[in-house]
């Protein structure tokens, strides 16, 4: 299998919103996207740390989301709708099914970048995904 994502020494945080139905709440954690086993692609870790066969990007203005591609079809998956500040209504409205993976976005290659703790627009990405886009609603199907 080929590298599907570029590896970026200086990118490589991402953040994870996982689901821990024990808690009944989302937990949103930053992870290093070099975490990865050593024979394991940047795509396989994708996989793993989504927990699924096939990924989807959804686009935002200010950073990526990879999600699962068939998270609405598997059971016992959470649908979370995301309420994203700033954008007007009804746009202000995203609604994903599963864990999801926020990276930087893209470059000029189109190859997936990642988040940097050394850069400070970075840092301020980071914050707003944490903090400004916030869970309202989470459901198991």
């Amino acid at each position: 299998m080929t590298e599907h994502f570029k590896h970026n020494t200086i990118g490589t945080i991402g953040i994870l919103v996982t689901y821990t139905k024990d808690k009944n709440t989302p937990l949103v954690e930053i992870i290093n996207t070099q975490g990865k086993a050593h024979n394991q692609t940047e795509l396989d870790y994708m996989y793993e740390l989504l927990e699924c066969r096939t990924v989807d990007c959804v686009r935002l203005k200010d950073c990526d989301v990879w999600i699962d591609d068939e998270g609405i079809m598997v059971q016992d998956n959470p649908v979370m709708e995301l309420l994203i500040e700033n954008a007007p209504s009804p746009h202000n409205k995203l609604i994903l099914a599963g864990n999801l993976l926020f990276s930087k976005g893209v470059d000029d290659e189109g190859e997936t970048t990642w988040f940097s703790l050394e850069d400070k627009e970075d840092r301020k990405k980071i914050e707003h995904i944490k903090y400004m886009i916030t869970i309202s609603r989470t459901t198991i199907i």
